[in-house]
């Protein structure tokens, strides 16, 4: 479980969803996962956004800075929601000492 935990990043709707809709059946939502990709990264590859988009996985924060055009790809196919704002995964929050 723990595992599964961390591959859809603690997101409880997606671990509902392999319960519900996949009945626990993680390869079979991995699948659908590979074939709702296989567009988007294809589109990538034809405009010339694989390094960014590889970038992007790694570092999320990096959509901050890259290509619009990216940005729309990854917004098109709802793999990301775009708020202008720095993300948790680029860093680890520290206690306030004020309210120590």
């Amino acid at each position: 479980m723990e595992e599964l935990w961390s591959l859809i990043s603690g997101n409880p709707g997606r671990l509902l969803e392999i319960a519900t809709t996949h009945s626990w059946n993680t390869n079979e939502w991995l699948r659908e996962l590979e074939d709702r990709l296989v567009e988007p990264v294809s589109r990538a590859k034809q405009e010339g956004l694989v390094d960014q988009l590889v970038e992007a996985i790694n570092n999320p924060d990096y959509l901050l800075e890259a290509d619009t055009r990216l940005l729309s790809l990854l917004e098109e196919n709802n793999l990301v929601a775009h708020t202008g704002h720095s993300l948790l995964a680029s860093g680890r929050l520290e206690p306030d000492p004020a309210s120590a």
